[in-house]
C-alpha cells in the first residue's frame, strides 16, 4: 500500500494549487513585496501587499503566511475594507490548510465566503466554494466535496473561466484517485492539463503532470512516470515551489523503493521529511513517516517501522485525516504481525478496516456517482439554457426586424396618402357635394390610420411604463389622441377653406 499512500500526498499538493485562490500573485518576489511593505501607508494598498505576501509564503512557510494574513485582516477591519478582509481570511485559511489544520482552515474559508457573498463577487465566491470542496476532499467527505465543486463549476462556466473549470476537473479527478480509479483520474487530469496549457498557467499544468506521473507509478509504468516527474520537477524548480520539489522527490523515492533500491528511497524520504518539517506541513509529515515505516518494515527494521508508524498515526488523528489514519493503522498492523504481537496487530487491523469501510463503502461510491451525474447534468442543463436563450434572442431579433419593416411600410403608405390628398387639392378645380364628402372621409381615414399606427408603435414602451395597468394605458392613449385629433380638425378646416375658395 506504499504507492497508494503516496498518492494521498500527491493530492495534498494538487488540490491546493488546483483551487487555492484565483488571485495568484503573478510570481511577485517576496523581497520586493517586503520593500513595498516597509514604505506603505496604513491604507488599502498595504492590505493588498500583506495579502500577496501571505499567498507567496503559503507553500514555502505556512506559519509566516498566516502571520501576514492576520496583519492584513486586522488592518482591513480597522479600515472597514471588506474585500481585503475576505482575501485575508482566505489566505489565512490556505495557510492552515497547508499545515493540515483543517478545522481552523474551514472556519476562515467559511467566514471569507460569507463576505464574498455580501460583496456579490462571483469569481471570489467560486474560488471560495472550491477551497471548501478541496478541504472536504482532504478529509474524505466526498459527497460534500463534489457538492461544493459543482457549485463552483457552475459559476466558473457562467463567465467562461477556463482556469476555474480546469481546477474543478482536477479536483473531481482527485476523488477518483483517492478511490483507486486510475483511468477516470487520467481522463479528468488530461482534460485539466489541456486547459491549463491553453491558458499558459504553469502552476496548474505542473500539478497535472505530477499527478499523471503518480498514476503511471501506481500502474508500474515506471519509465512513463519518470518522464512526467521530470517535466513536473523542472517546472516546480522554475516556479520556486519548494513543496512541489519535495513532493517530486518523495514520488521518485517511492519508485526507487518499488524497484528494489531501498537505500536511495530512504535517502529521499529523510530529505523530504526534513523539508516538510520546516514547512510545518503536518499531513505531508504524517504521510512521509508512514512511507518510512513501510520501508523499514520491508527491510526488517521492525522497531523503527513501529516508531515511524505511531508518529504518523498521531499526526493523522491530530489533523483528522481519515485517509492517513487508515494507512497508518494498516502499516502498524503489518509491523506488529511481523513482530508476532498478535494483539496489537489485530487492534490496528480492526481500526484500519473500520476507517476503510467509512471511506469506501458501496453506498458512498454510489453517492459519488450520483453527484458526478449531477455535475454532468447541470453542465448540460446550463448549456441547453444558453442555447435556448440564444435562440430566443435570435427569434426576437427576427420579430423586431419584421415589425420594423411593417411599421415602415405603414408609415410610407400614410405619407403617400397625405401626398395624394395634397395633390388632389392642387389639381381639382371644382368640388361637388359627393366629392367633398369623399375627400373629408379620406382625410378622416388617413388620420385614423395614423392614430392606430402611433398606438401600435408606442405599445411596447407604454406597456413597460404602465406595467400593463389599464387605467394608465388609457390615460396615455387619450393623450396621444388629444395631440393627433386637433391636427385632423386643423387639416379638415384647411380642406373646407380650399373647397370654398375653388367654388
Amino acid at each position: 500500500m506504499l504507492g497508494f499512500k503516496h498518492v494521498l500526498l500527491c493530492i495534498l499538493t494538487l488540490a491546493h494549487l488546483l483551487i487555492g485562490t484565483l488571485i495568484f500573485a503573478q510570481q511577485s518576489k517576496v523581497d520586493s513585496l517586503e520593500n513595498l511593505l516597509n514604505t506603505a501607508k496604513s491604507d488599502t494598498n498595504k492590505v493588498k501587499v500583506l495579502n500577496l505576501l501571505s499567498w507567496e509564503y503559503s507553500r514555502k512557510n505556512p506559519e509566516t503566511a498566516i502571520q501576514y494574513g492576520q496583519q492584513a485582516l486586522k488592518l482591513s477591519e480597522e479600515l472597514n475594507y471588506k474585500k481585503g478582509m475576505a482575501e485575508a481570511m482566505n489566505y489565512i485559511g490556505v495557510g492552515y490548510d497547508y499545515q493540515g489544520r483543517y478545522t481552523d482552515a474551514l472556519v476562515y474559508y467559511q467566514d471569507a465566503l460569507k463576505i464574498k457573498r455580501e460583496l456579490q463577487d462571483s469569481r471570489a465566491i467560486a474560488a471560495g466554494l472550491g477551497n471548501i470542496g478541496t478541504l472536504y476532499l482532504h478529509q474524505g467527505h466526498y459527497e460534500k466535496a463534489v457538492d461544493y465543486f459543482v457549485q463552483a463549476s457552475k459559476l466558473f462556466e457562467e463567465f467562461n473561466d477556463k482556469m476555474g473549470v480546469a481546477k474543478i476537473l482536477g479536483n473531481i479527478g482527485s476523488i477518483y484517485l483517492y478511490q483507486g480509479n486510475y483511468e477516470k483520474t487520467k481522463e479528468y487530469f488530461l482534460k485539466a492539463l489541456e486547459l491549463f496549457e491553453e491558458i499558459d498557467y504553469k502552476p496548474g499544468a505542473t500539478q497535472c503532470l505530477y499527478t499523471l506521473g503518480n498514476i503511471n507509478s501506481l500502474q508500474e509504468n515506471f519509465d512513463k512516470a519518470a518522464k512526467y516527474y521530470q517535466m513536473a520537477l523542472a517546472l516546480f524548480k522554475e516556479l520556486g515551489d519548494t513543496k512541489g520539489i519535495t513532493d517530486c522527490l518523495i514520488s521518485i523515492g517511492i519508485d526507487f523503493g518499488k524497484q528494489g533500491n531501498n537505500e536511495k528511497a530512504m535517502e529521499l524520504y529523510l530529505e523530504a521529511l526534513g523539508n516538510y518539517e520546516q514547512l510545518g506541513d503536518k499531513q505531508a509529515i504524517s504521510l512521509t513517516l508512514n512511507n518510512l515505516s513501510e520501508l523499514c518494515l520491508k527491510q526488517g527494521y521492525l522497531e523503527r517501522a513501529i516508531g515511524y508508524g505511531l508518529k504518523s498515526l498521531d499526526l493523522a488523528k491530530e489533523i483528522g485525516s481519515k485517509h492517513d489514519i487508515k494507512s497508518a493503522c494498516e502499516g502498524l498492523s503489518k509491523s506488529y504481525l511481523a513482530k508476532s504481537d498478535f494483539k496489537n496487530a489485530y487492534e490496528y487491523f480492526r481500526q484500519h478496516s473500520a476507517m476503510k469501510d467509512s471511506l469506501f463503502n458501496e453506498e458512498k461510491s454510489k453517492e459519488i456517482g450520483k453527484l458526478e451525474a449531477k455535475y454532468e447534468f447541470e453542465k448540460e442543463e446550463a448549456e441547453q439554457k444558453r442555447i435556448e436563450n440564444e435562440e430566443f434572442r435570435i427569434e426576437n431579433e427576427k420579430i423586431k426586424r419584421r415589425n420594423l419593416l411593417q411599421y415602415s411600410g405603414i408609415l410610407i403608405f400614410i405619407v403617400l396618402l397625405f401626398g395624394a390628398l395634397l395633390f388632389s387639392f392642387s389639381k381639382v378645380q371644382t368640388f361637388g357635394k359627393a366629392q367633398t364628402h369623399l375627400v373629408e372621409g379620406l382625410v378622416f381615414f388617413t388620420f385614423l390610420l395614423f392614430f392606430e399606427f402611433v398606438l401600435v408603435l408606442s405599445d411596447p414602451w407604454v406597456e413597460q411604463w404602465t406595467g400593463g395597468v389599464p387605467l394608465y394605458k388609457l390615460i396615455i392613449n387619450a393623450g396621444i389622441a388629444a395631440i393627433i385629433f386637433p391636427l385632423h380638425a386643423f387639416f379638415e378646416s384647411l380642406l373646407k377653406k380650399r373647397i370654398l375658395a375653388v367654388e
